[in-house]
């Protein structure tokens, strides 16, 4: 019995090769890209962490600056936390900005002079040679509310016990004023007791005389 050429050679065989390949790539494209972590390494600082470049005039000691964080080849929805030496603190906060070029950019404010103690970002590539960088830094600037508590100064509330009403005349000692007032007592006790024993009495009526 012979097989017909038609199952392994002709034009069916190669175009249901070609549809297979073309699906192969699709499923490769699609794949949604797996998020990645980049660390903050120092690029756009000094060797102690300070910012590298302001754009204007620094600002004064006791002020504010704000820090622009740039990470290149990146999708938008990248998130960024970072520590400075001024206790500035974000945690996984969202870019400021994401550009068509795949650029996301956060604007993060500190102390005058602070420097940065870690950063890093969160993201999806959408390039290779992701890079994150200190763009530069500019006077002034509202700074992130702080992640801690201050102590509270509320004072606890008093609870207070009402005293008894006093019935002592102003200059009497408390003792004086027992003492007064258990010999009344015992006047009064004597008086009552006097009473009685008189009211207990037999009456006897006087002789009468008579002329």
């Amino acid at each position: 019995m012979r097989v017909p050429r038609l199952l392994f050679a002709g034009p069916v065989p190669k175009a249901l090769l070609a549809l297979a390949v073309t699906l192969a790539w699709l499923l490769v494209v699609i794949q949604p890209a797996s998020a990645d972590t980049i660390q903050f390494t120092g690029q756009g600082t000094n060797a102690n962490g300070t910012c590298g470049q302001f754009e204007g005039s620094p600002p004064p000691p006791g002020g504010t600056q704000t820090w622009q964080f740039n990470l290149t080849n990146s999708a938008a929805g990248a998130t960024m936390s970072a520590t400075f030496s001024d206790g500035t603190s974000v945690t996984n906060i969202p870019a400021n900005n994401h550009t068509p070029g795949g650029v996301s950019m956060w604007f993060i404010t500190t102390a005058a002079g602070a420097s940065v103690t870690s950063a890093s970002a969160t993201f999806t590539p959408s390039g290779t040679n992701s890079q994150f960088v200190v763009s530069h830094c500019t006077a002034g600037g509202t700074p992130p509310p702080s992640t801690t508590s201050p102590p509270s100064t509320t004072r606890p509330p008093v609870t207070t016990t009402p005293s008894a009403p006093t019935t002592t005349r102003p200059g009497v000692s408390p003792a004086a004023a027992a003492r007064f007032f258990a010999a009344t007592q015992a006047q009064r006790a004597a008086l009552i007791a006097a009473g009685r024993a008189q009211a207990a009495a037999p009456v006897v009526a006087a002789p009468r005389t008579t002329g």
